[in-house]
Parts: C-alpha cells; structure tokens; sequence
C-alpha cells in the first residue's frame, strides 16, 4: 500500500509570486486601454515596474544569498508603482473600480512582502 502525501502548504514566498503573477496579467490587460496620451510615459513606466517587481520575487525566492536586498527593492518598486497608479487615476486613465482593486492588490502585496520578510528577520536570516 502506498502512503499518501499531504500537499505542503504554499511559503510565502510562493504565495507572493501567485498573487503577483495574477495582478500583472490583470493589470496589462488594463494599461492596454490607457489613453495615448500617457501610454508612452506613465503606463510604460508603471508596467516596468510591475515587471521588475516580478523580477525581484523570482530572485528573493531561488537566491537566498539575495533574497533580503531583493525584497527591499520589491518593497520600493511597490511605493514607486503606488505614485504612478494614482497619477494615472487623475489622469482618468481607468475607473474607480480598477483603480481601487488595483491600490488594494498592490497594498496587499506589501503586507505579503512584508510578512516574508519579518519571517526571515525572525528565523536569524537577516
């Protein structure tokens, strides 16, 4: 008889990635729509952001040499990003219903952050 395995559950690292992960692919299906008016600058910017937000996640979780320095910069990409999603709101770039999921999904992403890191302070990593 084989003994079955109980699925472990996601660390936070990999929970911040899923999470991530979903917001970019929603949130470029969103700038998509933003008007040409601030495409070039504002919606580029905010979009390289969000990928090399993604960047700094992906080597926080497979380096752990990097992984403090990794998710600082996460968390200032974030504040960054947080700037320019506003600006494009004024800038009537979107609804309020995006822009607020938007605004809750990057904060919730901070607290994810925020919550690996403390974990690593406390287990001695840092």
């Amino acid at each position: 008889m084989t003994e079955q395995r109980t699925p472990k559950k996601a660390g936070p690292d990999l929970a911040v990635l899923r999470y991530w992960e979903e917001f970019a692919d929603w949130f470029f299906a969103r700038s998509a729509r933003f008007p040409k008016l601030i495409r070039m600058s504002v919606t580029t910017r905010a979009e390289t952001m969000v990928l090399d937000l993604l960047d700094h996640l992906i080597i926080a979780r497979y380096q752990p040499n990097e992984r403090i320095h990794r998710l600082d910069q996460a968390n200032l990409l974030l504040e960054r990003l947080r700037f320019l999603l506003r600006l494009a709101k004024k800038r009537n770039s979107w609804s309020m219903k995006s822009f607020e999921y938007s605004m809750r999904s990057v904060d919730e992403c901070g607290r994810m952050i925020h919550g690996w890191r403390n974990g690593l302070t406390k287990k001695g990593v840092a």
